[in-house]
């Protein structure tokens, strides 16, 4: 399969059929209300981190940024 990229206005994802990675709206961290980046693996969340600990590391505020941010943080979990 090949991996299918999307980026919107507030979001960025891609899914490359083993693993789903997302930054954007559509996950919000329940008590801060932050965007949120997540990784998936079987429709199942393994990871998620919010936009504040994504904007330690990221270069930019961009949605691309911060999905850029959080792979390399899951990375190097």
């Amino acid at each position: 399969m090949m991996p299918n990229n999307y980026i919107g206005r507030d979001f960025a994802s891609f899914d490359s059929g083993k693993i789903k990675v997302y930054y954007g709206s559509d996950v919000i961290d329940e008590d801060s209300q932050e965007f949120c980046f997540a990784v998936y693996k079987n429709n199942k969340e393994v990871f998620r981190r919010t936009n504040s600990e994504l904007l330690n590391v990221a270069a930019g505020e961009s949605p691309e940024a911060m999905l850029i941010a959080g792979l390399s943080l899951y990375l190097a979990k």
